[in-house]
């Protein structure tokens, strides 16, 4: 059952060079440090595909709309790395 509220949120790529030197920490930073504490190889690896493999704003939008929903839309939060999905079904 959905509600009447803005329910989705995804991670987006950022679109400023500052947040692209932040997705580089996050993508190979973070899983090193990870791997380095817990002496697991695939430690904090997870985060980093998981976010990666979701799909950017606009292709979800589409695929809403795909799903039978209108008047989709999205705005993006924090620089760009989070997008909140809106619509009506």
């Amino acid at each position: 059952m959905l509600k009447p509220v803005r329910a989705s949120s995804s991670s987006s790529s950022p679109r400023r060079f500052a947040c692209a030197r932040s997705l580089f920490y996050f993508r190979r930073i973070l899983p090193a440090i990870g791997r380095l504490v817990s002496k697991h190889r695939d430690a904090y690896t997870y985060l980093p595909e998981s976010v990666l493999a979701f799909p950017e704003p606009e292709a979800l939008s589409q695929r809403l709309v795909a799903a039978g929903f209108s008047r989709v839309g999205f705005e993006r939060l924090t620089v760009g790395i989070c997008a909140v999905h809106y619509g009506t079904r």
